[in-house]
Order: structure tokens, then sequence, then C-alpha cells
């Protein structure tokens, strides 16, 4: 883990009334762990194309420029009067907004993406075009993805920042990577937050790994409780986290998990959950098997 959880924050923006839900909810979480916000938008490259059709749109290209960094010196501004520590990404990048917002994430050496997902219209249809399940599958670091949602004519987020790290469902399976429990723990531990461990048991194998994992959170002080469940994976992480009121679920992404589009495809439980699950959903990148508690 490169650097500590909650310090540095990437907060990717399409300037949409989204947008506005998810800088007031990231400003929160910020000024709860005094973490640094850093603010980016990308101008999608494939918008462009259609629209250029063979014109000249570099004048287009440098309104849509100018227009973000006007919007996105107003959220800084916005943040920074709440007493948080924010930056503006230096740059107005064109590109694919996926594969860019996780390039800045290692150039810059977050510790965190935060994003909100669109719960509405074709995308809840045909999703392989989101951008936070594009990202998901190939963030370098943990993904926080909320859900957006109308109510009453406003958009708002699903979760509260002050206690968004109070009560975590972490799921794992029997080739969970250390990074992930690490990474769980410290959030926890951070917040004062209690941990429940489950595992959805699909076949006839030795589920000790599981005590392996609660006596890890417990030396972190953390409170810990673990759950085996048979089922469906997905179907049964949505269940136990209504049951038990969880601020937040967590996976694991797998190494094999890539591409996403194999994901989407074929489904997985991190396909599933980030379609059906409407609570925050962190979605820790793991590690090659052979490296697992090395």
């Amino acid at each position: 883990m490169r650097v500590e959880p909650l310090t540095r924050i990437l907060v990717p923006l399409d300037l949409s009334k989204v947008s506005d839900a998810l800088v007031d909810f990231s400003s929160r979480l910020a000024l709860k762990y005094d973490s640094e916000i850093l603010l980016v938008h990308v101008i999608e490259e494939g918008v462009i194309e259609h629209v250029a059709a063979g014109y000249d749109v570099s004048g287009w290209v440098k309104e849509l420029e100018e227009k973000a960094r006007e919007k996105l010196s107003r959220y800084a501004e916005a943040v920074r009067e709440r007493g948080v520590r924010v930056r503006v990404y230096g740059e107005i990048p064109v590109g694919d907004p996926a594969a860019v917002i996780a390039h800045i994430a290692g150039e810059e050496n977050v510790s965190e993406i935060l994003v909100a997902s669109k719960g509405w219209g074709i995308k809840r249809i045909i999703p392989i075009g989101s951008t936070a399940r594009l990202l998901a599958g190939i963030s370098p670091v943990p993904l926080v993805r909320l859900k957006a949602v109308r109510r009453e004519g406003r958009i708002e987020v699903l979760g509260d920042p002050d206690t968004l790290y109070s009560n975590i469902l972490l799921a794992v399976d029997r080739d969970y990577s250390d990074n992930v429990v690490e990474y769980v723990g410290k959030v926890a531990s951070r917040s004062g937050g209690t941990v429940t461990v489950l595992h959805v048991v699909e076949g006839d194998y030795d589920i000790g790994f599981i005590d392996s994992i609660v006596e890890r959170l417990k030396n972190m002080d953390v409170g810990v409780s673990r759950m085996v469940l048979s089922g469906k994976p997905y179907k049964r992480i949505i269940e136990v986290s209504s049951h038990i009121d969880a601020s937040l679920v967590a996976i694991e992404r797998k190494v094999e998990d890539h591409p996403v589009l194999r994901e989407i495809l074929f489904g997985s439980v991190m396909s599933n959950l980030l379609g059906k699950l409407e609570k925050p959903l962190c979605i820790i990148p793991g590690v090659a098997p052979s490296s697992v508690g090395s």
C-alpha cells in the first residue's frame, strides 16, 4: 500500500448535478479525516470525435476546457471554504475518462478514488459505458462507488460521509489478498468502526482462512464478527448488507477480473454489485495469488 488510507482522495467530476452532490459528500468526508481532495474533469475523446466528423473543433474544445476550469475553480473554492485542503488537477485532459482517471490516480499517488454512478436512464439497462464501472476494473487504488439517485427533484448520493466506515461488510473468498484486509482494517481502526467478515460458500473446502482474517483485524484493534453462508455470492452480500445495515460493502477486485469487458459479458460478484447494490461499495485491487501472504 503506497499511501495511508484517506489521505489524498481523487474525485472525478462530470460537472453535472451529480458532481454537486459528490463534491458535498467528499468535502464532508475529507473534513472528518483531514484528507486532501484532488478534483479532476476529463473531456471524453469519443464525444469530440463524434461531433468533429471532419471539422476543426479546436475552438470548441478550448471553450470546453475553459468552462471546465471555471467550474472546477468554483467547486474548489466551495470546498476550501469548509476548511478542506483541495487541489484541481493541473490540466483538463482529453481521452477515455476511466483510463485517464486511473492514470492520474497512479501519477498523483492518491489513496482512494471517490466516484458516483448514475442509476437511471439507459445506463440502468446498458451499463457498459459507465465510467464508474469501467474504472472499477482498472483503478490502481481502492475505488469507493456511491450510487446517485433522484429524490424530490434533487440529485443526491446514497451514504453518509460521517458514518461511511462505521459498519463495514467485508466479503472475502479463499484466495483473499492481505492488502485488502490491511486497507479495511486501517479505515475501520481510524474511524472506530466495526467489520463483519462474510464468506459465501460455493463448495466443500476448508474455511479456516476466515479465522486468520478475523484475528488480524482484532490485532488492529477493530471490532469484528464473522458470517459464513451458502448461496449466490452477490445476492448474499446484498442481503447481509441490508440485514446488518452496513455503511459500506468492501470487496476485492481479483487480478483475473481484467479486462472489465469480461466482467460485464459473463457477470461476476463485482459486476453484479456495481449494478445492483445501492449502498456505498469499496472495490480494492487485489494482488496475484502467488504473492498473497508473502
